[in-house]
């Protein structure tokens, strides 16, 4: 999350960056792991953000063995089907050349989506990676065989874009910080993204901007499809979470 940097009892991985220690780099150690960390006063927290290991098998254990037992974490979730698209879009964006983007259609990338998480007879190819990770249920049952319920903050993405400082008071309460984000803290950029106003600084989320690329459209049919496959999946996630979303049911 963008703005906890800012809170002054946080302290996060050297440069903000997502360190991919216990999925990707578990075998330098945790030595390793600490020196990707800023240092941090007694009254600090330190803070890192590497959305993947939510998804990978060995995470929970890893950290569960290497990590203090006072650790918590946020998990920021979203519409799932909304997030598949997106980190399919996001996905094609970062691998594709510039010349390649601009030759492309919104026509022939929603082709390119359909054959890319179902086969040939249309049907959802349930363990394709985009669609796998919308599985929220799944992936959180392996966390909760490990820790409690309570150690896990779960943010509706939605809740960001509508109410950001009362999510940002939340997570305060959650982690023990003293009261540091309101209301007169934030501006609008002219794009209409939250930017935080510290001194004479206005300090804004990066953003992708234009990629070039169009996003996929989804046809009605499959988008009832993704509904259908969902919505169960969801359900178990709420009474994982027991938390309410506005897009379970859709």
């Amino acid at each position: 999350m963008f703005y906890l940097k800012y809170h002054p009892q946080i302290q996060t991985s050297l440069g903000a960056r997502e360190v991919h220690f216990f999925d990707w780099h578990y075998n330098q150690g945790i030595r390793w792991y600490e020196s990707k960390m800023k240092f941090a006063r007694d009254d600090q927290l330190v803070f890192e953000k590497t959305p993947r290991y939510f998804v990978n098998g060995y995470t929970p254990k890893r950290i569960h063995r290497d990590l203090s037992d006072k650790i918590r974490f946020l998990l920021c979730v979203r519409d799932p089907v909304d997030r598949l698209v997106s980190d399919f879009h996001f996905t094609k964006h970062i691998r594709s050349t510039a010349s390649w983007k601009k030759k492309q259609t919104a026509e022939s990338e929603s082709l390119r989506f359909i054959s890319t998480i179902t086969d040939k007879k249309g049907a959802l190819i349930t363990d394709n990676a985009f669609v796998s990770t919308s599985n929220y249920a799944f992936h959180f049952s392996k966390w909760l065989k490990l820790f409690d319920r309570e150690k896990f903050l779960i943010i509706d993405n939605s809740d960001m874009v509508t109410n950001l400082t009362g999510v940002l008071q939340q997570v305060e309460m959650f982690l023990g910080l003293d009261n540091f984000f309101n209301k007169d803290l934030f501006v609008k950029s002219r794009h209409g993204h939250n930017c935080l106003k510290l001194g004479s600084k206005s300090l804004c989320p990066p953003q992708i901007g234009n990629s070039a690329l169009p996003k996929p459209k989804l046809s009605e049919s499959l988008e009832v499809q993704l509904r259908d496959y969902f919505r169960p999946l969801n359900r178990q996630f709420e009474k994982l979470s027991g938390q309410r979303f506005i897009w379970t049911e859709l």
